[in-house]
């Protein structure tokens, strides 16, 4: 996916801080919604997430941080799969319709920084990430990777 967000260090240099995003997520073989019995899969689907990030160590080039995201995606029901979910049982779902997953994840991740940028202030960053998606009950990896 690709986002935007904002980061609120604290003034002293001392403690952690905090990062906000939103992002956009696309996911090519969404699964059912854990939260809503008899639903289909989804097949592929996207939607809005909204992430936070607690950084540990902000103001070092090597940071700890741990994450969570909230979100949703939606898409068509899989046409494949229409007529059978959950273990088999025969559902009627209008294929039309929209069939909304929410997204809940977390994680812990590095952040690596770069040197500053020349005579700007900017920074180019890489964040490799592990974490868990219980509601679909899986283990998630990324690698994010931006300018401050």
């Amino acid at each position: 996916g690709i986002g935007v967000g904002v980061s609120h260090l604290p003034k002293k240099g001392q403690g952690a801080g905090n990062n906000i995003g939103l992002r956009l997520i696309w996911i090519p073989d969404a699964p059912a919604n854990p939260l809503k019995e008899g639903s289909p899969d989804v097949g592929a689907a996207w939607g809005p997430v909204l992430d936070w990030q607690l950084m540990f160590s902000p103001r070092r080039r090597i940071s700890v941080y741990t994450s969570l995201a909230f979100g949703f995606v939606y898409g068509n029901p899989d046409q494949n799969k229409m007529n059978t979910c959950c273990d088999g049982v025969q559902v009627d779902i209008d294929p039309d319709k929209n069939q909304v997953v929410p997204i809940f994840e977390g994680g812990v991740g590095l952040r690596i920084l770069s040197p500053k940028m020349g005579n700007s202030k900017m920074r180019f960053f890489v964040s490799p990430e592990l974490g868990y998606v219980p509601g679909i009950d899986a283990p998630y990896g990324a690698l994010n990777f931006g300018l401050m």
